[in-house]
């Protein structure tokens, strides 16, 4: 909508010029009436209207004066005179400051609508262009900032030929020192924080542009800033100085990392560093201003100790598969917290190096619960769920694999302490069949192997070691009848080889069966 405002001395022809027209049709509004020249003037600055509808003779400052004075500062302002006089001074008056109509009083309707609608069409038409000025005004300006970005990219991304470097730095107008070294500094957000954290980022580029820089480049989607400065001893204090105000003042975490000084040429270098320091802030969640030559004494440090982590790895794969095997939910939670306790001290490492390492145990106990379970799958293994992972969220990551391989484990003992139990069921009620774990294999529906395998973890003894030493005490019981003969003995528990149950009960008890049936009645 096009604002309007009416200026007139007279009350009841300014209201009656509010409601003179229906002034929406003309797809305006009135944004204010003013009683005087002076009034006007004042309310034409504040309000910045796009049409004035001015009388001429005012008292103090008359509609002349005021449209003068309102020019000189609103140029493109459209000002209608209204006059009861039809005197040629007047419309000269009106054409020096370049009134955009004249209309004689008394009117009527049909005598002001053309000259609104044609006074509201030019606006129209101003505002159109106007806009298409800053449209290709804001194109030219983003493909002028499109094309420096590219350029900053291109030197931030390897070397650079000094004649090309020199060439491109005139075309923006920028200069370098060729004698002195810089350095480039990566600020991050750290997380998914909203609101105050923008704020906070806001305050750190501007602090941060205090210092005298080469450049500065943001990315709002990374939530990062890209800046170079000129190398002196007062750059990193002014980052750590800012950093903590950061901290202290708005309660968010924003990673920097500074690489180390090079000459323009070679800025990428210093780029790459910045970059790896953030990375590796990021990922053990560490929001202190680092250099990159401080990372490197870390890295270096911990390569002195690269072969016992590995063999670490091989340790704790082993004690998660034990406790696993088990459903030892506790154990397994003690050996996480011992795992990351352990990670938590290798600072050094690379942030490849630690989630390979966790990658590598996972992939040992995944290999082991297939062999149980072959319908598991793990979405943990696949690549992309491992990207950009920060420490925490490699424990968080692991403990939920953890928790599912468990919650498997628990229901597989379960169902196995339930087959055992019906194993020693049949075992007890058919004892004299001519049982095997084959045979039984094939009624619960597992392999002879890992009915074996649960049966002695469950009760301590192989199936044929616990199915003879029931045998031998139902054994011992028929042979307290001495009419009892000892094949037939064999016979009613299961041994169809007479010879070969005499030498399982004397393996059994140190005594042939004949013997402790005589001793038996002898008693």
């Amino acid at each position: 909508m096009l604002r309007l405002l009416i200026v007139e001395d007279e009350k009841w022809e300014r209201e009656g010029l509010v409601d003179f027209l229906d002034w929406k049709v003309f797809g305006i509004e009135i944004a204010g009436t003013a009683r005087d020249g002076q009034e006007g003037y004042e309310k034409a600055l504040r309000l910045k209207p796009d049409i004035i509808l001015t009388d001429i003779k005012m008292p103090g400052m008359d509609g002349i004066e005021m449209s003068k004075k309102i020019k000189e500062v609103l140029p493109d302002i459209k000002i209608i005179i209204l006059s009861g006089y039809d005197d040629f001074r007047f419309a000269q008056e009106a054409i020096s400051f370049n009134a955009s109509a004249y209309v004689l009083k008394p009117f009527e309707e049909n005598d002001l609508i053309p000259v609104i609608r044609k006074v509201a069409d030019m606006c129209n038409k101003e505002r159109e262009k106007a806009g298409w000025e800053r449209e290709v005004v804001n194109r030219l300006n983003e493909s002028i900032k499109r094309v420096k970005m590219n350029f900053l990219n291109e030197w931030l991304s390897g070397p650079i030929a000094k004649e090309s470097l020199m060439e491109k730095l005139r075309e923006f107008d920028m200069s370098i020192n060729p004698d002195s070294t810089y350095v480039v500094v990566l600020i991050k957000c750290a997380g998914d924080q909203s609101g105050t954290l923008d704020e906070a980022v806001r305050w750190f580029t501007e602090k941060a542009r205090d210092k005298n820089y080469l450049f500065l480049t943001e990315d709002p989607r990374e939530k990062e800033t890209v800046i170079c400065y000129e190398w002196d001893e007062t750059v990193y204090p002014m980052l750590e100085s800012i950093n903590s105000h950061i901290k202290e003042n708005y309660g968010v975490s924003v990673v920097t990392g500074a690489g180390e000084k090079a000459n323009p040429l070679n800025l990428h270098v210093s780029y790459s560093q910045a970059r790896e320091v953030v990375k590796h802030q990021l990922f053990w969640n560490d929001y202190r201003v680092f250099r990159y030559s401080e990372i490197y004494k870390l890295q270096e440090k911990f390569m002195e100790r690269a072969n016992e982590f590995l063999v670490h790895g091989d340790y704790f794969s082993k004690q998660f598969i034990l406790a696993l095997s088990s459903a030892n939910e506790k154990r397994v939670s003690e050996l996480l917290g011992e795992l990351f306790v352990y990670i938590n001290e290798a600072r050094g490492a690379g942030t490849n190096f630690i989630i390979n390492f966790v990658k590598n145990i996972v992939n040992d106990i995944y290999i082991f619960i297939y062999t149980l379970h072959p319908d598991f799958t793990a979405s943990y293994l696949y690549e992309k769920a491992w990207s950009g992972c920060t420490a925490e969220g490699l424990k968080d990551k692991m403990e939920l694999f953890l928790k599912n391989v468990v919650g498997m484990q628990k229901n597989r003992l379960s169902h196995d302490e339930q087959t055992v139990k019906k194993v020693i069921k049949i075992i007890e009620e058919r004892y004299m069949e001519p049982l095997s774990i084959k045979t039984i294999a094939n009624e619960v529906f597992l392999s002879p192997n890992y009915l074996g395998s649960i049966f002695k973890n469950h009760t301590g003894k192989r199936f044929n070691e616990y199915l003879n030493e029931y045998r031998m005490e139902k054994a011992k019981e028929l042979l307290k009848s001495p009419k009892n003969k000892v094949a037939t003995v064999a016979a009613l528990v299961g041994f169809q080889n007479t010879s070969y149950f005499c030498s399982v009960f004397k393996s059994t008890f140190g005594i042939a069966p004949g013997e402790y049936q005589k001793n038996l009645n002898s008693i």
